[in-house]
């Protein structure tokens, strides 16, 4: 993931029986300012990547005010795991 293009703003760590990474390229402040505004029908174009391996991510351990970010940590904690599926998500 140390290539992709453009930056990866948001990230989401769901754990579930199938584990997966939701990844934006705006901000959550972007995000949430697009959905508050009435003009839009449209959703932020993103990814969501499922995982062989189940995940150890919790929301409310990660650094204050990152917790949203993909950090160099995360990479290289999550950087090798399999991925199984990979689904585009939105409208942009």
């Amino acid at each position: 993931m140390r290539e992709i293009k453009p930056e990866i703003k948001f990230v989401l760590g769901t754990v579930d029986s199938s584990s997966y990474f939701t990844f934006r390229f705006k901000s959550r402040d972007e995000l949430n300012n697009k959905l508050n505004n009435k003009m839009t029908t449209s959703s932020p174009v993103g990814s969501n990547v499922y995982v062989k391996e189940p995940l150890n991510w919790n929301f409310d351990k990660r650094p204050k005010g990152k917790e949203y970010s993909w950090s160099k940590n995360d990479a290289e904690k999550y950087g090798n795991l399999a991925v199984i599926r990979i689904k585009v998500i939105g409208k942009d």
